[in-house]
């Protein structure tokens, strides 16, 4: 088919996906030369990532299917930790010759299951051609109803929380490389890479101005952690202890020998759970929403891992630099 019949077949498939918006926020949808939105609030949360056959997805380890829905799934978490609702989609497709017209579709079916997965209705795109690998860029929109909870604003004494159970996803994608036969049996992992969930159910934590500061784990948490520190001006001591590893994540690097479970939970990324700072006054909150304290945002810079009386300074690629407690 040519590529009007492509993105004709494309329009349908999101348009099935059910996902739609209030009456009076989607002004012209998609199919005009660009689609206008109301937001509610008057502020629009903008966002973008593209995610590259090779780089960000692998082809012998998921299905087209599963690439079009992460590509959704990972934008739409930087909206969440930004605590914007999701009011629509940009999906633009940069593919080589060599895709055939099924797998573009299959890309689709993909996006189109996370379009309804998380109600965010495809407002627009674009199809081009490349010599290069697939890739799949998005741009998510969203609402701004409430504080943002900027990476700056993380204040002394704001806990340090975090949502589900980082590693998860590493771990996944781990036992995927180097150990198919164990990954079948811990198939919660497997999805924790190839099917990322956002944490929009966050967000009425922002409306209720509870987060002084957040961010997506998606390089890593230590590494994550240190990009609000950093634009706090602040320390945030991590109590190694305090952070919650899924049961799956423990039985699943037993049975496979994977020597780094730690580290893979440290920074290895690619969870899309929300770490938050946020005052004392905000930990009932925190707890009724099932995310877990692991730390505490101090006087000074940089990251701290606090395991037994002892810290351990992060410091990215470098590795770790051995630090005794600051009092001894």
């Amino acid at each position: 088919m040519d590529e009007f019949e492509l993105i004709d077949r494309l329009v349908r498939l999101f348009d099935e996906s059910g996902a739609s918006l209030p009456d009076g926020v989607l002004v012209v949808p998609n199919g005009d030369d660009a689609a206008v939105v109301r937001p509610s609030s008057g502020l629009s949360t903008l966002t973008t990532d593209a995610l590259v056959d090779g780089v960000h997805f692998a082809l012998d380890l998921c299905s087209l299917q599963d690439a079009g829905f992460r590509s959704i799934a990972v934008n739409l978490s930087d909206l969440a930790a930004m605590g914007a609702t999701p009011t629509g989609l940009l999906v633009s497709l940069i593919l080589p010759p060599s895709l055939a017209d099924c797998d573009v579709l299959e890309i689709g079916r993909g996006i189109a299951c996370a379009s309804a997965r998380f109600d965010v209705p495809v407002i627009g795109g674009n199809i081009t051609r490349t010599s290069g690998p697939t890739v799949i860029s998005i741009t998510a929109c969203g609402d701004q109803r409430g504080p943002c909870g900027p990476r700056s604003g993380a204040r002394i004494g704001d806990g340090l929380w975090v949502s589900g159970h980082p590693g998860d996803g590493a771990i996944g994608l781990r036992l995927l490389q180097s150990h198919p036969l164990i990954a079948e049996r811990f198939p919660r992992l497997v999805s924790a890479w190839r099917r990322p969930q956002p944490r929009l159910d966050l967000i009425p934590l922002f409306h209720r101005g509870l987060v002084d500061a957040a961010i997506d784990i998606s390089d890593g948490l230590l590494a994550d952690l240190g990009h609000i520190c950093k634009a706090s001006g602040i320390l945030a001591a991590v109590d190694k202890g305090a952070i919650p590893v899924s049961q799956d994540a423990i039985q699943a690097a037993r049975m496979a020998g994977i020597p780094d479970l730690d580290r893979l939970v440290l920074t290895g990324g690619d969870d899309y759970q929300l770490l938050i700072a946020a005052p004392p006054s905000s930990e009932p909150f925190m707890i009724d929403a099932g995310l877990a304290r692991i730390g505490t945002f101090e006087p000074g810079a940089g990251v701290e891992i606090v395991e037994s009386g002892v810290r351990n300074r992060f410091v990215g690629n470098r590795g770790w630099l051995h630090r005794q407690d600051r009092d001894s």
